[in-house]
């Protein structure tokens, strides 16, 4: 029932879970770490260095994650997180035993180290575990993982606190470690891991090494950049005016776990119930807009009255919406760019420029709170200035987007691998909507390849108008990646097809077949004697699919297939067979 209500199949469940509960303690890693630095930082240090942190940060940051990436590559990755996870259970440990003087500032900067590694190795397993199409329908239920570790965990962060006491937190973010290894290590026997074969010859990266940034990719950079900047002045704001409210240490230490709790539940809902729907009706436009006004809104308020309760609002509005509506529109901008151009600068855009504009915001705080006195509510005149920039840069980032969009259909580069969810904006649906209307054959085979590991229904009546009156390579292309779809593709349809397309005969008693569809089985059985080996074995499998208890005839003509001595036809009946335990067990 719940497989159903997630949408998981069969074989997935349990990797499904071991990633769940991977992400859970990710989050709750990060919440507690959080907690336990950000407090005992602002409690413990002169408070006029944090900005330097951000500083530091940024540094330390770049250097830990290169070294990492020379040491670890060609490494088992799961051998690679119990390393590094041991690493970090023991530098915690030598923390939590001494929490004075430099350890601190240290533990400030360590924790996002931390925090960077494990998510990325998160992501590399997920990615090892799930293909793009698994991972569109899946990665959506491993964020609300995170969400709900945000509410568990940020709760029960006061209880923590009572009992153990604040300066103990630590070893609750190394028990979360210690999760985080378990799960690396169960999930080994479900990883597929296959080098990557580079589809771009040596001569198309040399060319593209010499293009500098396009305007589309400085503009994306730009938007990318204030978010960064923006992000550490509110968190500045925040963290400055929470500790002045709440002076002592629990205190402080329960409110971060309260606001953590709050804005998880935020996130889960934005996440499964407002970033895809918003992005399909108002378009990538909207979305990107959502996160300057709300940094507007709250900073004006700040600025007009300097309390706790007006800074929550750009910090909440930061945590729940960058991390959710921003995060899915920035995937959807990075789609039309080549995957080359992607892979150089990608890396660059959104790792060495923002860490580096998070330095400088880091630095220019420092210089105005202590050089030049300036009041910490007067920091959101900044957020205002860079919210009207940022707001006004949208509305040329869209209109370079679409022309993106549509070269990137011409020139056949739009890539929907790297998307981790099920989103598209209506800007991307009349682009490939015209592909799929245009009276050019290859046009529409193209974008039939585009969207097949992406939810088709924004395109349901092109496709059944070209199953009706398009070309026959095209409408096998439609079946390909629509069989498992009835949404699309009714059961009725297919009925229809068997018996009055005879070009689509074969396609459609094998979707047939998929689906179970008893209704197809007469018709079936009825034909199966009068064609080919190859249409026999197909035939027999959508039989056996249907109904496998009275299938014997079938059972036999398959097991003959499998021993026969014809290469194609034994490859055909393994293929047919896969998910057949009784023909083919997972031991042969």
């Amino acid at each position: 029932m719940l497989k159903k209500l997630f949408n998981i199949n069969q074989g997935e469940g349990f990797p499904t879970l071991i990633l769940f509960l991977h992400f859970f303690a990710y989050v709750a890693i990060s919440i507690t770490g959080s907690a336990a630095r950000d407090a005992y930082f602002l409690n413990m240090v002169d408070r006029k260095y944090l900005p330097l942190m951000f500083l530091a940060v940024a540094i330390v940051l770049s250097i830990v994650i290169e070294i990492y990436s020379r040491l670890s590559k060609n490494k088992d990755l799961s051998t690679i997180v119990s390393g590094t996870g041991i690493i970090f259970i023991a530098t915690l440990f030598a923390i939590q035993k001494n929490l004075e003087g430099w350890v601190i500032p240290f533990l400030y900067v360590w924790k996002d180290v931390i925090d960077a590694i494990i998510i990325t190795q998160f992501w590399l397993i997920a990615s090892q575990v799930f293909d793009p199409r698994q991972a569109k329908r899946l990665f959506g239920l491993l964020g609300a993982g995170g969400a709900l570790a945000a509410i568990i965990i940020g709760s029960s962060i006061k209880q923590f606190v009572s009992i153990f006491g604040s300066e103990n937190l630590l070893f609750a973010t190394m028990s979360f470690l210690l999760v985080v290894i378990l799960m690396a290590n169960l999930i080994r026997p479900y990883r597929n891991i296959n080098e990557q074969k580079n589809s771009n010859s040596k001569k198309d990266s040399q060319k593209d090494e010499k293009k500098s940034f396009s305007p589309y990719l400085k503009s994306l950079a730009i938007i990318i950049g204030l978010a960064a900047v923006a992000s550490r002045v509110v968190d500045y704001q925040f963290k400055i005016t929470a500790v002045a409210a709440f002076p002592e240490q629990d205190d402080l230490v329960n409110f971060f776990g309260q606001y953590y709790a709050v804005t998880g539940i935020a996130t889960m809902v934005i996440q499964l119930f407002i970033t895809s729907r918003l992005l399909s009706r108002f378009g990538i436009l909207v979305a990107i807009l959502v996160l300057p006004t709300l940094f507007m809104t709250g900073a004006i308020g700040f600025l007009m009255s300097p309390v706790l309760a007006a800074v929550y609002i750009s910090k909440f509005s930061d945590q729940v919406f960058r991390f959710t509506l921003h995060n899915a529109s920035i995937q959807l901008l990075w789609i039309p760019v080549k995957n080359t151009i992607k892979n150089r600068l990608k890396p660059v855009i959104e790792g060495s420029i923002r860490a580096s504009l998070e330095g400088v915001s880091g630095i220019l705080i420092f210089l105005s709170i202590t050089v030049f006195n300036v009041p910490i509510h007067y920091l959101s005149i900044s957020i205002v200035l860079i919210a009207i920039y940022w707001i006004n840069k949208s509305f040329a980032l869209k209109k370079l987007y679409v022309k993106e969009l549509q070269s990137a259909i011409e020139k056949r580069e739009l890539n929907f691998e790297e998307l981790t969810l099920d989103i598209q904006d209506e800007a991307m649906v009349k682009t490939i909507n015209e592909a799929l209307k245009n009276n050019d054959e290859s046009q529409q085979i193209l974008a039939l390849e585009m969207i097949k590991d992406i939810p088709l229904t924004p395109w349901k009546d092109s496709l059944n108008d070209l199953l009706n009156n398009g070309e026959i390579t095209v409408k096998k292309e439609i079946l390909s990646i629509s069989f498992d779809d009835e949404n699309i593709i009714t059961n009725q349809t297919i009925i229809d097809l068997i018996n009055n397309v005879p070009d689509l005969e074969t396609e459609s008693i094998e979707i047939a077949g998929k689906r179970r569809l008893r209704k197809a089985l007469p018709i079936i059985m009825d034909r199966i004697d009068s064609v080919n080996k190859e249409k026999q074995i197909i035939f027999a499998a959508a039989i056996r699919n249907i109904d496998p208890d009275s299938s014997n005839k079938e059972k036999e003509l398959l097991l003959d297939a499998f021993n026969t001595n014809d290469e194609n036809i034994c490859s055909l009946a393994i293929r047919q067979m896969k998910n057949d335990k009784e023909i083919l067990p997972d031991d042969k």
